[in-house]
C-alpha cells in the first residue's frame, strides 16, 4: 500500500513538474530544460530553435526564417456586401484554404471563396456566431453563438453533426476550440464554465468554473495547456487534470481574445483596455504590452509564427507585428472611413500567410491579398502594365 501511495505522489509530482524540469512533455525528444518550444514538438536542432516546429526539416525554426509580406499595397480583390449583418466576428480558413467561414449577428454562417466570392449559407445559428473553429482534419467546423449554439457540422455542408449544449441551456457561447489532436472539444461563454467534450463520441469530459463569461480561449500545440479569459483575467491550466498553471491578471478591462503562437512559445490577450500583452508562456513572463488606443477585437499569428495581426473593432486599420521584436511592420488601412462603418472584427490569415480574410463591422466581408497576387488573378500577361495603376481596380469603400 505505501509502495503504491508513493507512486501515486511521485505521478502527480511529474504532473506538476516545472518546464525547465528533465522532461520531454512535448514528445519530440528534445528535453524542456534545452528545448526552445517545450510546447510545440518540431525537429529544429538550431541553437535558437532547437525543438521548435521546422516545416522544411531543413533543422531551422520555422520562426528563423519567417516570411514577411510587404503589405503597402495591398488590397481587398472583392467586397462581399450584402451577405452578412453588421459585426462579423467570425473567420476561419478551410484547411486547403480555398474558401473560409464567417459568421455575424445574423445568425448565420456563410462560405466565401479564396477571393471573397459569397458561395452559400451552410448553417443557421440560434443566435449571432462569435466564433467559427476548423477541426485539425478538416473534416468539421465547431461554431459558437448566442442563445446555446455549440454545434459541430459537416464543414462542406453544414449538416448537423452534434448539437453539444442541446440540454444545457441558452446561455451564449462566445469561444470555442478544438485540441489540436483533434480529439477534444471545448465550448465557453456566458454559463461561467469551459467545458470540454470528446470528440470520438461528443460525450463531456470536464468542465472549468469562472466567475464571469469566458470571452477568449486558446490552446498551446501539444495540447498541455488551455488557456482561458475571465472577465479580465486569464487562467492557464494543464489539460490532464485542469490543475492551475499561471495567471495573468495585467489587464484593466475584458479580454475578448487569445491566441497562442504556433510554436507555442507566446499566448497575446487582447483587451478592452485597449493593450495586447505578450506572455512567454513558457517562463511566464511579460515579454511586451501594446496601447492600441482602442478595443482590441482579434488577433492571429502567422503560420511561421513570425507575424501577428491585431484588429480594432472601431479602428480603420490592421496591423501587424514581428514577433522577433515585437515591432510594428505593416499597417493596412481603408476598413470603413467614419462612424458607424469603421472597423474590424475578426481577421485570420491564410496558411501561406499572404491573404488575410477580414470581418467588417459593418457586416462587410473581404480578403486583403498582396499587390502581386492581385495583378497575376487580374493581370494575365497584362500583369507589368497593371503594376503601376493596378489599385485602380479596387472596391470601393465609400459607399
Amino acid at each position: 500500500m505505501r509502495k503504491a501511495v508513493v507512486v501515486a505522489v511521485l505521478m502527480v509530482s511529474i504532473t506538476m513538474l516545472p518546464v525547465t524540469s528533465a522532461y520531454d512533455g512535448d514528445g519530440d525528444g528534445v528535453l524542456e530544460l534545452n528545448d526552445i518550444c517545450p510546447f510545440a514538438a518540431g525537429s529544429a536542432n538550431s541553437t535558437t530553435g532547437i525543438g521548435c516546429p521546422d516545416a522544411d526539416g531543413d533543422g531551422l525554426a520555422d520562426f528563423e526564417q519567417a516570411v514577411f509580406y510587404d503589405w503597402t499595397d495591398s488590397g481587398p480583390y472583392h467586397i462581399n456586401l450584402n451577405t452578412m449583418a453588421p459585426s462579423v466576428h467570425a473567420n476561419a480558413w478551410a484547411i486547403n484554404n480555398s474558401y473560409f467561414y464567417s459568421g455575424s449577428d445574423n445568425n448565420e454562417v456563410r462560405i466565401y471563396d479564396s477571393k471573397g466570392y459569397h458561395k452559400g449559407l451552410i448553417r443557421t445559428m440560434p443566435g449571432a456566431v462569435y466564433d467559427i473553429e476548423v477541426s485539425p482534419d478538416g473534416s468539421k467546423i465547431i461554431v459558437a453563438s448566442g442563445n446555446g449554439g455549440c454545434m459541430v457540422l459537416n464543414s462542406t455542408n453544414g449538416n448537423l453533426i452534434k448539437n453539444l449544449w442541446q440540454d444545457k441551456g441558452n446561455d451564449g457561447i462566445a469561444e470555442v476550440a478544438w485540441s489540436p489532436d483533434g480529439s477534444m472539444v471545448y465550448c465557453g461563454g456566458t454559463n461561467r464554465a469551459l467545458v470540454s467534450f470528446y470528440a470520438n463520441n461528443w460525450t463531456e469530459h470536464n468542465a472549468i468554473g469562472t466567475i464571469g463569461w469566458v470571452g477568449g480561449m486558446a490552446l498551446t500545440p501539444d495540447d498541455r495547456l488551455v488557456f482561458l479569459s475571465d472577465n479580465q483575467d486569464v487562467y492557464g491550466y494543464w489539460t490532464s487534470n485542469y490543475t492551475p498553471y499561471h495567471t495573468i491578471d495585467n489587464h484593466t478591462g475584458y479580454v475578448g481574445v487569445l491566441e497562442i503562437s504556433p510554436d507555442g512559445r507566446y499566448l497575446a490577450t487582447g483587451s478592452f483596455d485597449n493593450k495586447v500583452i505578450i506572455t512567454d508562456i513558457q517562463n511566464k513572463t511579460i515579454v511586451n504590452v501594446i496601447d492600441f488606443g482602442g478595443w482590441v477585437h482579434d488577433i492571429d499569428f502567422s503560420s511561421d509564427g513570425g507575424s501577428m495581426l491585431v484588429t480594432m473593432g472601431f479602428g480603420d486599420t490592421i496591423y501587424i507585428y514581428r514577433t522577433d521584436t515585437w515591432g510594428l511592420y505593416a499597417e493596412i488601412p481603408g476598413f470603413g472611413n467614419a462612424g458607424n462603418n469603421r472597423g474590424v472584427f475578426s481577421a485570420e490569415f491564410s496558411e501561406d500567410g499572404d491573404s488575410i480574410a477580414t470581418g467588417w463591422r459593418r457586416g462587410w466581408v473581404s480578403v486583403q491579398m498582396l499587390q502581386d497576387q492581385f495583378t497575376q488573378i487580374r493581370g494575365g500577361h497584362y500583369t507589368s502594365l497593371m503594376e503601376s495603376p493596378w489599385k485602380d481596380n479596387y472596391p470601393t469603400v465609400d459607399e
